[in-house]
């Protein structure tokens, strides 16, 4: 189990001993640890907020994040060409599924659940274009023209 998570099973207040030895003993007497060696520290515990905040800091920013929900291997197969199309070098993108925590700058939904599609829209987290389905523009010849005439725009700004 994760140690931020150990907020929700404890509620008294929790302390990390840091060692450096091997031969350092913890003894727990009243729900409290002890450290026999004077060398190791006894902090109080990052708060969940603390924890979260420094989780969201190492996440890296993404320029372009192209967001999925299949895991049909043709979908995935047309979603690498229609990256492919866009001549983007591999540092600049990511794939991601719809439920990965990523940060980014422009984003591609791939979606059947948007108002609008094809369309950049600015958000609070970064810029976001709505695309249909991957399994609608495998089939769609007219989905895939819209997808890409607006990907040449959302790509270049």
């Amino acid at each position: 189990m994760e140690n931020e998570h150990l907020h929700l099973l404890i509620d008294e207040e929790i302390y990390v001993v840091e060692s450096q030895g091997t031969s350092d003993k913890l003894q727990a007497e009243s729900g409290q640890s002890i450290v026999d060696n004077q060398q190791s520290e006894k902090r109080p515990a990052e708060s969940p907020q603390s924890a979260l905040t420094e989780k969201t800091e190492s996440i890296q920013t993404i320029r372009i994040a192209f967001i999925h929900s299949t895991d049909n291997q043709e979908e995935l197969d047309l979603l690498t060409k229609i990256i492919g199309a866009c001549n983007l070098n591999e540092s600049n993108f990511k794939v991601v599924r719809e439920d990965e925590q990523i940060t980014f700058q422009k984003a591609v939904i791939f979606t059947g659940k948007a108002n609008t599609y094809y369309q950049q829209t600015a958000t609070e987290v970064g810029e976001i274009m709505y695309s249909k389905p991957l399994i609608e523009l495998q089939t769609s010849k007219e989905e895939k023209s819209k997808l890409w005439s607006a990907l040449q725009e959302f790509v270049k700004a």
